[in-house]
């Protein structure tokens, strides 16, 4: 599917019901513009897309529509990249969409970074097994409504922030090479956050896992090493503000002189045990104002 000169998509679904895309190449001359190349689907039902090779300039738009419940699979497809690898889109005012993403590759080279925002009660995000490599420009964005449904299990975040709203669990994921930045961002939603493990560093102020003035998160058994150099060097931050938080059984590291675990101000309903800490500076915590030494001060 070859779109030469670009200034359209180069293949659409629109309204259709059962449709199956296997072992094509997707093929654009260029990547200066997001609808070069572009597999398009909208309101559509039943559509599976499974290896296919994207050939690096080609992307995927997946769109929910007003008329219909939208179901759509993307598996097992290569070399998605293009301007915007990929884009999903639903409105408040659609009637919904449930989007299955595994095992793709999203190599780096984007000039943007995937941006996914569902914005309907009854959507669904199944996101599991995919590589993402680094875009030139932007995080990795996943916004849901909090009604929603959102699965992010065993991918592969590269270089880049990955900004998270409403997602229901974050397991099993690799986080690695970002630097003087967030690693995983958590906006908002009581999210369940397990078996990640988080790599960053950087020379300038950074943070594995920030979580925002959110109640209900569940932090378990993460390892998270920021070997950054700046004295603002986190492995997880916690916004105050936030009720009936769970950390535990979690290995929070920041060997090159940060500081482990960072609280500005003070939490209410704590679940809190069974964590590691490791520093080579003198502070393993700081909460509401206060610096400790050890877990025992």
């Amino acid at each position: 599917l070859n779109n030469q000169y670009g200034g359209g998509e180069a293949y659409k679904i629109v309204s259709c019901d059962t449709v199956r895309i296997s072992n094509c190449l997707f093929q654009s001359q260029s990547s200066t513009n997001f609808y070069f190349g572009q597999l398009y689907i909208n309101g559509s039902r039943g559509v599976l897309v499974e290896n296919n090779n994207f050939n690096d300039n080609a992307s995927i738009y997946i769109y929910s529509s007003a008329t219909g419940y939208s179901d759509v699979r993307i598996l097992n497809n290569s070399n998605i990249k293009g301007h915007n690898p990929l884009k999903i889109r639903s409105d408040n005012s659609d009637l919904g969409l449930k989007a299955v993403l595994k095992g793709n590759s999203f190599p780096s080279g984007s000039y943007y970074n995937i941006d996914i925002s569902m914005d309907y009660s009854l959507d669904t995000l199944i996101f599991e097994g995919n590589s993402m490599g680094e875009s030139t420009y932007s995080s990795y964005v996943f916004y849901l409504k909090p009604q929603a449904l959102g699965i992010l299990k065993k991918n592969t975040f590269e270089n880049r922030e990955m900004s998270a709203q409403n997602i229901d669990s974050i397991v099993s994921n690799r986080f690695i090479g970002s630097e003087n930045q967030i690693a995983l961002n958590l906006n908002s939603g009581a999210s369940f956050i397990a078996n990640n493990y988080i790599s960053l560093g950087g020379a300038l102020s950074s943070t594995g896992l920030y979580v925002r003035n959110i109640s209900g998160v569940k932090i378990v058994n993460n390892s998270i090493e920021n070997i950054g150099t700046s004295a603002s060097a986190y492995a997880l931050r916690l916004e105050g503000g936030a009720t009936n938080i769970t950390v535990k059984n979690n290995i929070f590291s920041t060997k090159n002189g940060g500081v482990p675990v960072q609280v500005p101000s003070g939490l209410t309903n704590l679940d809190w045990d069974y964590n590691n800490y490791y520093t080579s500076g003198n502070i393993i915590g700081s909460y509401n104002g206060t610096n400790y030494s050890s877990v025992s001060a």
